[in-house]
């Protein structure tokens, strides 16, 4: 498993759990608790791991590519923390199910632009990097990588 593997396998779970909260009624507590858990570590592993392994991507390339790059790496980490980054505080998610419908309408957008901008971008990473960034998350995580 690779860190572009992982990080995949986070946006699965988290689009399966928005999907599941859409379709219930009763259990939707829990499913918000669960949510929200899996944000506080994938936020974790990407400000921890994923983007410093971006910044240097992009900070290798000083051509003009390479400089809008850097540029929407840092945006987007900036985009990531003022969106995601009070999570451990947002237990008014939790008691309104229009800031939680909000909070998922911008995690998908988050996700996507993240699929589209930035994990092209980790190709760059050779896959032994990969590999290795991959291990630092399942010690963040203290486990096998899986949350």
């Amino acid at each position: 498993m690779n860190l572009l593997s992982i990080l995949s396998e986070d946006h699965r779970r988290l689009r399966k759990l928005f999907r599941a909260y859409a379709g219930e009624g009763g259990s939707r507590s829990a499913i918000i608790a669960r949510a929200l858990s899996e944000l506080r570590t994938h936020t974790r592993v990407e400000n921890e791991v994923f983007y410093p392994a971006l910044g240097l991507v992009a900070g290798e390339d000083t051509s003009p590519e390479g400089l809008r790059e850097r540029e929407l790496v840092q945006v987007l980490a900036a985009d990531h923390a003022e969106s995601l980054g009070s999570i451990p505080d947002m237990r008014w998610a939790a008691r309104s199910e229009a800031a939680f419908a909000g909070l998922i309408a911008a995690v998908e957008a988050h996700l996507e632009r993240e699929e589209a901008l930035l994990f092209p971008l980790a190709e760059r990473l050779d896959r032994a990097t990969l590999e290795v960034l991959a291990r630092r998350i399942a010690a963040l995580r203290g486990d096998d990588g899986a949350t």
